[in-house]
């Protein structure tokens, strides 16, 4: 889609015209906020610097097992008008496990790079109200997991593709414990 991108001085953002085309997870979320019929966010609460970071990050190169070099997340796809935007949001959302942020009336969205640490919990730190649980509920455990993705070659729909099978964690729960993951705007298991 074509997006204003805060890292390119050529662009400028009440100047549609000097938009590009882009599939980057983090402008093209921050394109859809600002959408009538999207997420309705004035341009002037965006935060555009934390924009620019996250798009960074996207942009990044990320190494595959057949020695190529790809983008480390982007969105492909199709939206639809008659699709409820909330939906349409989570969905772009999963393409960088993103999530959408805000402070002080400024609304940004934060791509899945990891944080530098800020503080560690320990057990003296701790003094009360706590449960602990020794294991993982089943509802939460997956050990055979189907993949969907989009299809560029067959008009963006939605295909299966790889399934991921773990024998070893299986035998260890003693049962096969299945789940199917969609990835909307996710064009391949790579990303």
């Amino acid at each position: 889609v074509v997006c204003y991108d805060p890292r390119d001085p050529l662009q400028s953002l009440d100047d549609e015209k000097t938009w590009k085309w882009t599939n980057n997870a983090s402008l093209v979320q921050a394109w859809y906020l600002t959408r009538d019929f999207g997420g309705r966010i004035s341009k002037s609460h965006i935060r555009w610097d934390k924009i620019a970071v996250s798009a960074d990050y996207d942009d990044s190169l990320i190494g595959c097992l057949d020695g190529t070099l790809i983008k480390r997340h982007t969105i492909d796809g199709v939206i639809t008008l008659n699709q409820q935007p909330s939906d349409v949001m989570q969905d772009l959302l999963t393409a960088n496990r993103g999530m959408i942020l805000e402070s002080g009336g400024e609304m940004w969205v934060e791509s899945s790079r990891p944080k530098t640490p800020i503080v560690t919990i320990h057990d003296r730190m701790l003094t009360g109200g706590i449960v602990y649980q020794a294991g993982q509920q089943k509802s939460n455990k997956l050990n055979k997991v189907q993949v969907r993705f989009v299809a560029p070659d067959q008009d963006y729909q939605v295909v299966d593709g790889p399934i991921l099978s773990r024998t070893d964690l299986q035998d260890i729960d003693q049962e096969v414990l299945t789940g199917t993951l969609t990835l909307n705007y996710t064009q391949d298991n790579r990303r």
